[in-house]
């Protein structure tokens, strides 16, 4: 509760929190891509030694993954805050162990440990809710850049 000594807030409109909806067909494949596009791109930079860049890219890909960690929640049936917000009170928990293991140090060798345990959640969880919404997943696509990323770590 915040301090409102005037009273001013009383006639504040209540702004709703934002509602999470499922996505329609185009907006699922566009994070699915951005994901996958993204991660490639993390791994290129983390195999370069740029841990600076990398560490930009996986704040961004943290965005993606934290997308698809609500469509779940709804999918399921949650009642999902925005944000992440109360993230444990609507993920199941198998879903927040692993969520617990995606953040990294600023070192290489840790940051290439977060960036395979945050691919493993996210083709689990985007597979997950491809059956249930009945939405298409490129299976391909994930095949190809994890293969891309075995190669750079080598």
């Amino acid at each position: 509760m915040h301090l409102d000594k005037d009273g001013a807030a009383r006639n504040w409109q209540r702004l709703a929190p934002p509602k999470i909806e499922k996505p329609d067909a185009q907006v699922w494949r566009q994070l699915i891509d951005d994901f996958w596009f993204g991660t490639h791109n993390l791994a290129k930079y983390l195999a370069r030694g740029d841990l600076w860049t990398a560490k930009w890219l996986d704040a961004e890909i943290k965005n993606y993954i934290l997308k698809l960690l609500e469509w779940h929640g709804v999918a399921r049936g949650a009642d999902v805050w925005h944000l992440g917000h109360h993230l444990q009170s609507w993920t199941d928990t198998a879903t927040f162990t692993e969520v617990e293991t995606l953040f990294a140090r600023f070192d290489a060798a840790d940051s290439r440990r977060a960036m395979r345990a945050t691919c493993d959640l996210f083709g689990r969880l985007a597979r997950e809710v491809s059956a249930i919404w009945e939405l298409q997943y490129p299976d391909e696509v994930e095949r190809g850049v994890r293969v891309l990323m075995e190669k750079m770590e080598n």
